[in-house]
């Protein structure tokens, strides 16, 4: 039988609903606990099984010659490899089966991936160093996969826009070190995140992003990952202070449209805020664990008092 999120792309690819429409009832039969998603089957499997084996064989290939590749030769292996991954996977996502719809949308993240491999070995043969490299790759997949999830609005093709965002983050963190200071290379991969994460909650709480519960996942990981690196890098002291506002921001949010999964965002925001300005600023272990401790009974006390007074209430 096939699932709800198959059934409604099919719908909206034929112009029975509209996007709006499909995203509200996604969100409906997801308010009821509704879950009809077609275990995988033997089909299903062979697909993954063969995307592994291609992949496998082309890094084999690429490990074993690359040396005696010559240079055009190097960029037409994951180019055509792309290509080949990126039109599978649409003939298998516009299959009815929906095993092999899945399948598609696998195919379709390994093409993304390839896509930013050729840009950077593009690159590389073009004579950049490797942090241009890595901004080449991040400038080619971030286009890609926002391109394949515009045409499906998958759980992998998320995972793709978020795995570019990651390497746009690493790649601005590499220009920065290389080229500025290697002091402010963490602060730079942090910030990304947080403006990436930031950006995908906004558009996930206004309907723009789907699925929500995968985004929502990877947002809050990106904000609190980046609120990580923007304060324990050695470079200055005053972006400690993000971890505090991500976390502040989470909480709001968790209240108001009532996400548990931001309120663990918030409280693993709040910890790394607390835990990086204790041990980054008291020299004494002894002095820094007591004052972990202090200030974990300090929360607890104030929580107690928050709830007795419920000051929400007026």
């Amino acid at each position: 039988m096939p699932s709800t999120s198959d059934l409604l792309e099919q719908w909206r690819r034929a112009g029975v609903i509209d996007d709006a429409t499909a995203a509200r009832i996604r969100e409906y039969e997801q308010s009821r606990g509704h879950r009809t998603v077609e275990a995988p089957g033997i089909v299903e499997g062979a697909v993954y099984l063969a995307a592994a084996v291609i992949a496998v064989g082309i890094l084999v290939l690429l490990a074993t010659n690359w040396e005696h590749l010559a240079s055009p030769v190097r960029i037409l292996v994951p180019a055509v490899a792309a290509i080949a991954a990126l039109v599978g996977g649409q003939m298998l996502v516009a299959s009815p089966h929906p095993g092999l719809g899945r399948g598609g949308q696998a195919a379709w993240l390994l093409g993304a991936a390839l896509v930013a491999a050729t840009a950077a070995v593009s690159a590389s043969e073009a004579g950049a160093g490797p942090e241009w490299a890595s901004v080449a790759a991040a400038a080619a997949a971030l286009p890609a996969a926002i391109v394949l999830w515009l045409a499906s609005r998958s759980h992998l093709q998320v995972i793709g826009v978020a795995a570019s965002c990651g390497l746009a983050g690493l790649a601005t963190s590499a220009v920065i070190s290389e080229h500025v200071s290697e002091r402010y290379g963490p602060l730079s991969f942090g910030a990304v995140l947080v403006v990436a994460g930031a950006i995908a909650v906004a558009a996930i709480e206004t309907g723009a992003l789907i699925p929500r519960t995968t985004a929502r996942v990877l947002a809050a990981a990106g904000l609190v990952l980046g609120a990580l690196y923007t304060g324990v890098g050695p470079g200055p002291a005053w972006p400690e202070a993000t971890a505090f506002i991500v976390c502040a921001a989470l909480a709001l949010l968790s209240v108001r449209r009532g996400v548990f999964l931001y309120m663990a965002g918030a409280v693993a925001a709040g910890f790394i805020g607390v835990a990086t300005i204790i041990l980054r600023h008291v020299d004494n272990t002894t002095a820094a664990a007591l004052a972990l401790i202090a200030t974990g009974l300090a929360l607890l006390a104030g929580i107690v008092l928050l709830e007795r007074l419920r000051p929400w209430r007026r």
